[in-house]
């Protein structure tokens, strides 16, 4: 898996892109913030790793929201709003470099409870993507049902933003699925790709989760797979060993085993 400290889910409501992200046409937040961070970026940072990937989950659009919504990890943040202009994508850079004082974003953001399940489905970058991921998308939807867990329909935009009750969460043994293809996070020969956040807070059976506040990168994922990954990772906060790519921790730290 690659190196980062802060991953960053844009929400395009599409399920696959052009191999460049960057390349989509308009509004595109990708190329925004990948202008700005560049090696020729304004604020291109080399002790910054910001990774960035489009996802399926669509943007809220409504009277309040006109911009693109993004996700932020391992920062649990869900940013409901952030407009088309430069001000703004540098606007939030700042925010992801923890500019406290960025109220245009930080008025708009709010903690997130749900699990999240992100797959490569990038077909427009590799086939073998493009094919697993709807696939093993179709898996977890079904599977997450099976277990008890609420999913988010595909096409569903997030909640708007609402102040979060942490003690409530932290008490509760339910946390919302949701489930997303997402463009190329590296490693097409690990396909399926699948990237699990499990929010901070995330209580299961036997008490709080091991994995909660943490991602963890399982490859080479099968159909076969997906029941055993929800069972063992997602609701008994353990690492499967023979699918692990690496994992990044509350803090952005790498996790190995």
């Amino acid at each position: 898996m690659p190196t980062y400290t802060d991953h960053v889910v844009i929400c395009t409501g599409k399920t696959d892109w052009e191999s460049r992200i960057e390349d989509e046409k308009e509004p595109n937040l990708a190329r925004g913030l990948k202008t700005l961070l560049g090696l020729k970026g304004r604020l291109h940072d080399p002790d910054s790793s910001i990774m960035i990937t489009n996802s399926s989950i669509p943007s809220r659009i409504d009277d309040h929201a006109t911009g693109t919504s993004a996700y932020v990890f391992p920062r649990f943040q869900y940013v409901e709003s952030i407009p088309d202009t430069e001000e703004a994508h540098e606007g939030f850079i700042k925010y992801l470099r923890h500019d406290t004082e960025n109220r245009s974003i930080t008025s708009s953001d709010r903690k997130l409870t749900e699990v999240m399940v992100l797959i490569c489905g990038h077909g427009g970058r590799d086939k073998r993507c493009g094919v697993t991921g709807p696939i093993l998308l179709n898996e977890f939807v079904k599977s997450l049902a099976k277990a008890g867990l609420e999913v988010a329909e595909s096409n569903q935009s997030p909640p708007s933003s609402s102040p979060l009750d942490t003690e409530g969460m932290e008490k509760s043994n339910h946390c919302e699925a949701r489930v997303a293809l997402v463009s190329h996070i590296g490693g097409h020969k690990f396909a399926g790709n699948v990237i699990i956040y499990i929010p901070p807070g995330y209580t299961n059976p036997k008490g709080p989760s091991l994995l909660a506040g943490k991602g963890i990168w399982y490859g080479r994922v099968e159909p076969r797979h997906v029941q055993g990954i929800i069972e063992v990772t997602i609701i008994g906060g353990r690492v499967i060993s023979d699918l692990f790519r690496g994992g990044i921790g509350s803090n952005g730290e790498i996790l190995r085993l």
